[in-house]
């Protein structure tokens, strides 16, 4: 069973096999935010960074090799990457800078086309790609992020009417 938690992947990395429970431990609710809404509080509250403090972590551990199969998503944000640095070189590359410009505008139309292709629906094909920009934007800014003393402060904030 794949595992994307750094306690996990050591425990693994140990020797030891990890097992589903066929038990509910934790019930899940969904969310009542539109699903930019959701992304925009997830970028401000840090929580898309978590797969990058995940693999600063693991830098330089037995277990960081095991870590980097087990995200497929890295995979995909690589791609991103390479997406962004095309659509940035191609104007540099071509003949003429409109023949760049409209290299750049068919590479950025590219994953929007094959997502909505792949989502049936314009708006969940943008959205897709939006929310790989979202995550590949974050995963350097939780890497490179220095890691907190466990005993300093937690960046919190107290809700009315709460105790």
């Amino acid at each position: 069973m794949a595992t994307r938690s750094s306690i996990g992947v050591r425990l693994r990395a140990l020797g030891f096999t990890l097992h589903r429970l066929d038990r509910p431990f934790v019930q899940h609710f969904g969310h009542t935010l539109n699903a930019y809404a959701l992304l925009v509080r997830r970028w401000k509250s840090k929580y898309l960074r978590g797969v990058g403090e995940l693999l600063r972590a693991a830098w330089g551990k037995p277990y960081f090799g095991m870590l980097l199969k087990e995200l497929p998503e890295l995979r995909l944000w690589a791609g991103v990457y390479g997406w962004i640095a095309a659509v940035l070189v191609a104007p540099l590359l071509a003949p003429s800078l409109a023949l760049g410009l409209a290299a750049s505008l068919a590479i950025l139309a590219l994953p929007v086309a094959a997502m909505s292709l792949k989502q049936k629906s314009l708006s969940l094909g943008v959205y897709a790609v939006v929310a790989w920009l979202f995550h590949a934007a974050a995963l350097p800014l939780g890497f490179f992020h220095p890691r907190l003393k466990p005993e300093a402060w937690i960046e919190s904030k107290q809700l009315p009417g709460r105790a």
